[in-house]
């Protein structure tokens, strides 16, 4: 009986916090100010490693390492459609590792300069990130890659913020993620990450 009515408080407690957490991650055509909860690891400016997680939930990991300011040509990914040896351009190595059971579905990604305003498509849709990333879904516990990533800018710096709207589908065998589903009503769940590109002339 006790272990009953501790299994339904804590779901009905988990389920406040979803509701929570999901009111504050929607996003429609303007970037959300809270994302998942984020531990950072940074090396340097440009460099990070972040752990996004939900109730301290680890749900994926991003991993940012710089490649220069030329990209890599032995790469079949795609590169700008501009010269970049003229334009000052930063090129990136990025992976998101997937953290849970289930596939992650990457959705949609938000653009947001920190300096000026981002003039191209905004948001870009699931069939744009899986033509750069070469899939929009994540397997369970698998790594996806997209090598030359840019970002340039005017100026002597500035960040190129991108934050994805992702989704996760029940079930999962793992117990606390089950948890987080079942206060949702077995209903998939989305959040949010961000990846911001640092440029420095």
């Amino acid at each position: 009986m006790y272990k009953s009515l501790f299994r339904t408080f804590r779901l009905t407690f988990l389920s406040f916090l979803l509701l929570q957490f999901l009111n504050g991650c929607s996003l429609d055509n303007s970037v959300s100010a809270d994302l998942a909860q984020a531990d950072w690891m940074r090396t340097n400016q440009r460099e990070f490693i972040t752990v996004w997680s939900i109730n301290d939930i680890p749900f994926i990991e991003v991993t940012l390492k710089y490649a220069g300011k030329e990209p890599d040509l032995l790469d079949s990914g795609i590169l700008p459609d501009y010269d970049w040896k003229v334009k000052n351009t930063d090129f990136y190595n990025c992976s998101f590792r997937n953290l849970t059971d289930v596939p992650i579905e990457l959705v949609e990604v938000y653009f947001e300069l920190e300096k000026g305003k981002w003039r191209n498509e905004n948001p870009q849709r699931a069939e744009r990130i899986a033509s750069r990333w070469g899939s929009n879904s994540i397997a369970p516990h698998e790594t996806i890659q997209r090598k030359n990533s840019w970002v340039w800018g005017k100026g002597s710096e500035n960040t190129l913020n991108k934050t994805y709207t992702a989704r996760i589908t029940p079930p999962s065998k793992e117990p606390g993620l089950n948890d987080l589903f079942e206060a949702n009503n077995n209903q998939p769940i989305s959040f949010s990450f961000s990846c911001p590109l640092k440029f420095i002339r």
